[in-house]
């Protein structure tokens, strides 16, 4: 029984990463949603679920890392969905700053 516990241990310090990346997705999509903004959260969520399988398939079975290639991949794809959201808080670029996507309206 200890060997799989080993596993599952190394696949949780694998994936630790994304887990914060994972966070900072869902107050940025969850404030954009509040904006009813969500066609950006939309198109990167279908782009980063297409990446997916590619991701799995080069970290798995080319790279031949197993278990391991598997977290690598889970963090990879983390990774790529968060470089895509440019909201505020992340990377410093707002919402209208770049792809023209409405700005939140000020608080008055």
């Amino acid at each position: 029984m200890a060997r799989p516990r080993r596993h599952l241990r190394r696949y949780l310090q694998l994936t630790l990463p994304a887990l914060y990346l994972y966070a900072v997705h869902e107050c940025v999509d969850k404030y954009l949603l509040s904006q009813r903004v969500v066609k950006p959260s939309l198109l990167i969520t279908a782009a980063t679920t297409a990446l997916t399988p590619l991701f799995a398939h080069h970290f798995v079975v080319q790279q031949d890392l197993g278990l391991a290639g598997a977290a690598y991949a889970y963090v990879a794809v983390q990774v790529r969905g968060g470089a895509w959201r440019r909201e505020p808080g992340v990377g410093g670029v707002g919402c209208s700053g770049t792809w023209g996507w409405p700005a939140p309206p000020t608080p008055t």
